[in-house]
This record gives structure tokens, sequence and C-alpha cells, in this order.
């Protein structure tokens, strides 16, 4: 009997030929928030819904659990009330002055995983790094959370990422600066007459006029371009905002036109199927606002992700007109996201991982045929690069024609392990944020396989077919990953 053993490697991480796929991060406004699991958020929390199976507008989908992405009351007592959003996707270093002082991150350095907050309220307490006292935090700021160990969010540290206030930024300190949506820009883009670089952000705020020099209302987007972050932050905001929503038909009385949460695209990537493009805006608004667009694109609601496809942002040289296209990206009111009495307080996107593969070939190394009796092993790596942990990760196939007694499955816990002796059928299985988890199984070629016969599997894997919910991250879709294993007669 021989023992031939072929190796997968399954890597959990964005597709080399298929554009990123990102999950939604959502903050609602109202405590005691009941979503489809069934949990109940608070206004304080983050939230991941996976639209990886969803069709447009949000029809398919699920919450990753009734575990929270990230409960800021973990660190704080009172009510946080979280009101803008960012995720940092990939490790990032920037000028944070002064750089030598504890309640900046040490060198200037944001790991993926990262999470950036801004809230709806004065002096909200977090814990410096040092562990000591606290820092307050006040609506016109912006803090980082640096998660201790990658993909865990329940334990980590607080430092300052903007202050609003400082006079090298010039954000007012009265409620017309509340920063109430957010987006920062990861990777340079030009579109629509204006190049924004890595490190810049998007500010967009609650009152009319939020500075000195800054004319706007809440309906529009301003651009921050920096010279420092941290405790000393400096930069400019340009007078006028790059996108002024009352070009584009935000013209319901203020509140309800007020952007509540922003995304930008800084590369093209896709969302629940939907394909989006460097320099997109991914927008939500506090009520259900006119037709906006023109001609009437979209009347979106205040549960609704809707996207804006710039042909023009606002420039001095076009007097900051805006020029473009809206449509609608999720629906907050269909069952599987369950917003439909919830107004969106913040937004933002996470890498959802995805599965890659490469096609292995195996062949007896001394040209022999592969004999009825003998031992397939399989050997299945599932590595996950990104920061947040995988779960939910579901491996499923038939064992191929011609072999019989799959068996010997190691690399998974009693209750993962659903197979028989003709199915692979693993669920609920985890791989750790940065981490990876090797899985073996055995089958044989059966006594009446021909020899020299050529043997492949085809393993699917995905979340479970009842729509499992994953604590923090899991892929909806199946990817069929070949493990062909060929053999050859000798001459």
């Amino acid at each position: 009997m021989r023992l031939w053993v072929l190796p997968l490697a399954i890597a959990l991480g964005s597709s080399a030929w298929a554009a990123p796929s990102y999950d939604i991060l959502l903050s609602v406004d109202a405590d005691g928030t009941s979503l489809p699991g069934p949990f109940t958020v608070n206004n304080e929390d983050v939230i991941a819904f996976d639209a990886s199976g969803a069709e447009p507008l949000g029809t398919a989908g699920l919450y990753r659990n009734g575990d929270l992405f990230l409960d800021t009351s973990l660190f704080n007592s009172v009510s946080s009330n979280i009101d803008g959003l960012d995720y940092i996707e990939r490790d990032i270093t920037l000028n944070f002055q002064p750089p030598t002082n504890p309640n900046n991150p040490p060198g200037g350095f944001v790991p993926a995983g990262s999470v950036l907050v801004s809230f709806d309220v004065n002096g909200v307490a977090l814990p410096r790094p040092s562990g000591v006292l606290t820092n307050l935090f006040d609506d016109e700021d912006i803090a980082v959370f640096i998660p201790t160990t990658p993909g865990d969010l329940s334990a980590g540290k607080w430092y300052y990422f903007l202050d609003g206030a400082d006079t090298g930024v010039g954000i007012s300190t009265g409620p017309e600066g509340d920063i109430d949506a957010f987006a920062f820009v990861e990777r340079t883009v030009t579109r629509g007459g204006v190049t924004f670089e890595m490190g810049d952000l998007l500010l967009s705020f609650e009152g009319v006029n939020p500075g000195p020099s800054l004319n706007g209302r809440p309906e529009d987007v301003f651009l921050f371009e920096p010279t420092s972050y941290g405790v000393t932050s400096a930069g400019t905001i340009g007078s006028n905002p790059i996108f002024r929503g009352s070009f584009e038909g935000f013209t319901t009385p203020s509140p309800n036109e007020d952007i509540e949460g922003i995304e930008f695209v800084d590369q093209d990537c896709e969302i629940g199927g939907v394909a989006l493009t460097a320099g997109d805006l991914l927008l939500v608004t506090a009520a259900a606002t006119a037709s906006i667009g023109s001609p009437e694109d979209i009347q979106p609601a205040n549960q609704d992700v809707f996207r804006f496809s710039p042909v023009q942002y606002g420039t001095l040289a076009n007097t900051f007109k805006v020029a473009g296209s809206f449509s609608y990206l999720l629906d907050g009111s269909v069952a599987a996201m369950g917003l439909s009495s919830s107004v969106v307080d913040a937004i933002a996107f996470a890498p959802s991982p995805a599965f890659d593969s490469s096609q292995v070939t195996a062949v007896d190394a001394n040209g022999g045929d592969l004999m009825p009796g003998d031992v397939i092993s399989y050997s299945l790596i599932l590595a996950n690069d990104e920061a947040r942990r995988a779960t939910d990760v579901d491996v499923q196939e038939a064992i191929p024609g011609d072999t019989e007694n799959l068996g010997n499955i190691s690399g998974v816990l009693p209750g993962e392990n659903f197979s028989t002796t003709t199915q692979l059928d693993l669920r609920g299985l985890t791989v750790g944020a940065s981490a990876s988890r090797e899985i073996t199984w055995e089958v044989a070629l059966s006594l009446s396989a021909p020899q020299a016969v050529p043997i492949s599997m085809n393993v699917q894997i995905g979340p479970a077919a009842e729509g499992g919910q994953g604590t923090v991250q899991t892929s909806n879709n199946l990817f069929t990953i070949p493990a062909e294993l060929s053999v050859f007669t000798a001459d």
C-alpha cells in the first residue's frame, strides 16, 4: 500500500483575480436596537454586516452573530454614541505630533485592524495608553483604537488621531463643529478633478459653517489635508466643500439632509456583488431625503447606504459645483438588515476574506501506478491574511469516484466534524487573525478501481448552509478548490 500526500494551500484574503470584497460596518443612533440574529445593539457599538451573499439593495446577507465588532462601553461606562467610523485595513505610519507624546501611537504606527471613531458628545472618557487616568475626547475629535491582539477588539489602547480644535485644524468647539461623519484615505486616488492623497480625511459636520473659515452645511463634505495628526494636529481644510449636497438635490430642511455616514472608496472593490470604483463616495443621511441627483436618481431613507459616482468634485476651478450620479447600495429596511425603524449613524467597510487557491498536481516520484487499496492523504492549509478572525468556515465535498473509506480526519474539533465515510463535512471552523490552520484526511482507492486512474477532489469552502453567523469574520461565497492528483503509467 502506497501513501499519496497532496498539499492544498487556501488563503483567506483578497483574491488575486477578483476585486476585494468588503463587509459594511455600522453604528446605529438609538440604544436597544434589535437586529436579526436576534441581538440588541446600542449607539456606542459597531456591528459588521456580511453583504458578500447579498444581491444589490441588500436582499440577502447576515450580521456577524450577536458578538459586536466593537463595544466602546468596555472602555467607557457612559454612553458615548459613535457618529463617525472607519477601519484601517493595512499598516500605515503617519506624522503624529509630538512624536514622543504617550497619547499618540508609538512611532506614528497604526496597524491594520485599528478602528477610527468620533463621538456625538463631548468629554468621552477613554483610558490613556498608560492605563492610568483618562483622555477626554470631544465631538470635534477622532480617536484611534489599536487592539492588543489583531482581530480581537475587546482589549487595546486608545490614542488621539485628530484634535479638531487645534488651531492648526480650525474646527469650532461648538455644536456646529461636531464631526458627524468622516472617512480616512488609505490609497492615493484621483477622481472627479481632485487628488485624494493617502492620509487625507473627508469630513462632514453637524452644523452650518463648522469653523471660522469653513463655509458649509450638514449635507456637505470637506477635504482635510494633514501636516500632522495626534495631540498636536495640523493641516488644511478647504474653505468650501468638495461635495456640496445642495447641488445634488439634498433639499429637505436640516437636519434631515444631514450626512450621517461616509465611506470613501480608495480602490476598485465590491460590496454585496456591486462593483465600486476608486473615488466613489458611500453615504447615509439622517432621515429620508427628497429625490436626489439630476435627473432624480434615488430617494434614500435614513437606513439606506447609497453611492455617489462623481464626474466632478467641487474645486475652485469649477466654482465648487459637483456632478455625478447616485445609486442604491444597501437597503437597510429589508429583513436581512432589519433597520426599518433605525437610523444608521456611521458606516465604514472592512475586508471580507476570499478564498484563493492554486491547482496542485502530485505524481509518483518512482513513476509507479496508483494501485487499488492505496491511500491518498489530503492536507488542507487555511491561511488567514486579514487582521480579522475568520469564523464559520465550512469545508464540504463528496469524496472522488473510485475512492472509499474517508477517515483519519485531523485538525478539527469533535463539534466541527460532521463527515461520513463518503462525504467530507466540516462546519464552523475558526482561523485566527493572521494565522493558519491545517486539516488532513484520507481516502482509499477502491479495490474495484482501474489502475492509473486520475483522482481529483473539489473542496467547497464557505459558510454553513443554514446561514450560520460568524463572531467576527466569514465568507459568504462558495469557491471550488481544485485538488487534482494525476497518476501516470511508466513506459
